[in-house]
Formats: C-alpha cells, sequence, structure tokens
C-alpha cells in the first residue's frame, strides 16, 4: 500500500505586533493573509488579547496566534573528525552545559567548532508599529536577535531602531499611517494586489485619515487610494471592512 501522499510544509511568516493592537495594525494583519494566505502559513505573536471582533468576524487565511515563540534550536557542530564518535550524553548543572564525547577510537577534535541557529523558521517577519524590542515585553531580546539575522525583516508604521540586522523598513513618515506603508510595500515587492487586499489597505487609510479630513501629509496619500481603487477596491467595501473593527 502506498504511503500517504504529505503536501509539503508551507513556508511561514512571523508578525509582531505593538502590545496596543491599533486597528490600522490589525488591518495589516488582515491584508498580509489576504496577500500570503495560499501560500504560506502566518503567525501572529500575541502580546495582548486580540479584540473578539478581529478574530470572529475576519477572515483570516492560514492565521495562528500564539504566545510564545516557537522552540529555539541551536546546532553545535564539530567539524573535521576523523574519528568515529561512539556516544554523546550531555546534563546541565546550574547554568553550564556539560557535553560527554565517547570516542570509539582516537581523540575529539574540539578546535572547528561551529554555532548555529536552527529554531523559529520563517521566511519573513514583519514589525507592525514597533519601534524597538521594548515595545514587545517580557520577550527575550537574544532570540529576537536570532530570529532577526537569519530571516528578511520588514518594519512598517514606524522606524525600528534597534540594529539587531539589516531591516527593509518601510517607513515612509508623510505617509498616512502604517496601511500606506503596506502599499508601499507590495509596491516595491512587486505583489498585484487582489480587491480584497485592496480594500483592506483602503480601509487602513480611511481609519489614519478619519476619511480623508486628516493626516494627511502629501498629495501620495490620494495616488495612492486611485491606484488601490483601479486594483479593485470599493470605498464602500472598504467603509463596511473598516466598520467590522469598530
Amino acid at each position: 500500500m502506498d504511503e500517504q501522499y504529505k503536501q509539503p510544509k508551507k513556508p511561514k511568516i512571523l508578525i509582531l505586533t505593538n502590545p496596543e493592537n491599533s486597528i490600522d495594525s490589525l488591518l495589516v494583519i488582515l491584508t498580509l493573509s489576504q496577500i500570503y494566505g495560499d501560500t504560506h502559513e502566518l503567525e501572529v505573536l500575541v502580546t495582548n488579547s486580540m479584540p473578539p471582533k478581529f478574530t470572529q468576524n475576519m477572515s483570516l487565511k492560514h492565521v495562528k496566534f500564539v504566545e510564545n515563540l516557537p522552540e529555539q534550536k541551536f546546532l553545535l557542530q564539530f567539524k573535521k573528525q576523523p574519528n568515529k564518535v561512539q556516544s554523546i550524553q550531555w546534563n546541565q548543572t546550574e547554568d553550564n552545559v556539560n557535553l560527554y564525547v565517547t570516542m570509539t577510537d582516537g581523540l575529539f577534535n574540539e578546535k572547528d567548532f561551529d554555532f548555529q541557529y536552527q529554531g523559529g523558521t520563517y521566511e519573513k517577519i514583519f514589525l507592525l508599529n514597533i519601534e524597538s524590542l521594548s515595545d514587545l515585553v517580557g520577550f527575550n531580546s537574544q532570540i529576537y536577535k536570532y530570529l532577526f539575522e537569519n530571516t528578511d525583516v520588514i518594519a512598517l508604521g514606524r522606524e525600528f531602531k534597534d540594529p539587531l540586522a539589516k531591516l527593509g523598513v518601510i517607513y515612509n513618515p508623510v505617509n498616512s499611517g502604517i496601511s500606506e506603508d503596506m502599499y508601499d510595500f507590495t509596491e516595491k515587492e512587486g505583489v498585484k494586489l487582489t480587491p480584497q487586499a485592496a480594500n483592506s489597505i483602503l480601509a487602513g487609510i480611511y481609519f489614519a485619515t478619519d476619511n480623508f479630513k486628516e493626516q494627511i501629509k502629501n498629495p501620495k496619500t490620494f495616488q495612492v487610494a486611485a491606484k488601490l481603487m483601479e486594483s479593485g477596491a470599493k470605498p464602500t467595501e472598504a467603509i463596511a471592512v473598516l466598520a467590522n473593527f469598530k
């Protein structure tokens, strides 16, 4: 009997949000699920409770809300070992981890040593309205350092100030808000927006500008709204999306 066919795992995206969970951040989560939901698994690290309306009423494709980062794994690799290892045992005493290596014959070469981070493998990490790791109270900055060094990190909404990695900061101070940053990201990446995603971004611009009455710092905001309508967004539908958050 043939073994059951297993679909390959989808690449993962991690989304980190400011604990305030502002409406514009939630709209970006919705937009990301509409863009990546069919091809990726999305994990949102919850640092505060999500509004019930958001988790119950929104159609979030393949979005998982998690309270902790995934199990962290590290590889200790000793290279150039011509002799055979029979067994390895370990124990931990207070803050020391001890490895006991038994060789079949010969000596163990400890000089060519490599350390690799292997936990929490993500294709992309999005930072939404986060300026620094201090916005994420209670999480180990060293773990974030490993995550950021090995992943494509995109900061939206605010200028991320911690120099932990080469970030793809999509932040423009003349934009109306994070949803307009989200649009700039899709343009930079060449993402073709569906009408649903375009509506979500337009809803975020409506929220940030109070229906185009405030927070408009640049004519570009109107140009973005026009391009979103070219992608299928409709003002009445965008306003209906925004109403789900109020």
